[in-house]
């Protein structure tokens, strides 16, 4: 069991706040990071639909 969301999530706002400091990377990068922030977050919410499915399946 894995609960790394509020990681993901603090990803998100360091992603977010490196633009507006003037430093931090090109747009383009931090299109390519945001996009698989977005694909990793899909994915997560599939993994965690699945576990859930499986507990009450097998009631672990």
């Amino acid at each position: 069991m894995f609960k790394p969301l509020h990681q993901v999530s603090v990803l998100g706002v360091i992603a977010g706040s490196t633009g507006s400091n003037g430093h931090g990377c090109q747009d383009k990068e931090k299109k390519k990071i945001q996009n698989e922030m977005r694909a990793l977050r899909r994915r997560m919410n599939n993994l965690q639909r699945k576990y859930k499915e499986c507990n009450s399946i097998w009631h672990f």
